[in-house]
């Protein structure tokens, strides 16, 4: 909740409900006005370059403090800054996913992942892919969009991803995940696809 405005902040009110965003920045360089917060030299991240987060009030920022919807409780908020933001860019800012292209998406049993592949669906991606270890978290990926799931412990799973495309490939891999699927990753790419991680 909002207890109380700096001078001359406008946008919110005290008792207001808000969900705060992690990253804190200056907010007056070239990085932070074109949206790229992370990159400016200023940037930190709340609870871990900046302290604050494990108390009762903290101070930053207005453009920290994102407005909540009464129908969304609090715990269901904690995610959205930090898992629903970095889906958000590699889906959306990174990878610059266009309508109709096909995505894969690892470890779809992850926070950033279950919120990509709903990302992806909803930029109009023809087909979603994603990788998992279980059934259990494979039928919950289908439940959040994904088309098709591919075992990620089977060692051949990119001749799978690519068997699922026939041939073709994805236009757009989201790794979240790193050297463990690497190499795999760029054999499921079409050429002049993107891998983002």
């Amino acid at each position: 909740f909002v207890d109380a405005l700096g001078a001359g902040v406008s946008g919110l009110e005290p008792g207001q409900r808000v969900v705060l965003a992690p990253g804190v920045t200056a907010g007056d360089d070239e990085w932070t006005a074109r949206g790229d917060d992370q990159l400016s030299p200023t940037y930190g991240i709340l609870g871990e370059t900046r302290d604050g987060t494990c108390t009762d009030f903290v101070v930053l920022p207005a453009r920290n403090a994102i407005p909540l919807a009464d129908a969304i409780d609090f715990p269901t908020a904690a995610a959205f800054p930090l898992v629903s933001l970095t889906a958000w860019n590699m889906v959306v800012r990174r990878a610059r996913l266009e309508p109709g292209e096909t995505v894969l998406v690892h470890a779809a049993g992850s926070g950033v992942s279950t919120m990509a592949i709903q990302i992806a669906r909803l930029a109009g991606a023809a087909r979603v892919l994603a990788t998992t270890s279980s059934e259990e978290k494979a039928q919950r990926a289908r439940d959040l969009g994904a088309d098709e799931v591919v075992d990620y412990t089977d060692p051949d799973w990119s001749r799978s991803v690519k068997r699922l495309t026939n041939g073709r490939g994805v236009d757009v891999v989201i790794d979240h995940v790193g050297a463990a699927t690497f190499a795999g990753s760029l054999k499921t790419l079409v050429r002049g696809g993107r891998y983002v991680t």
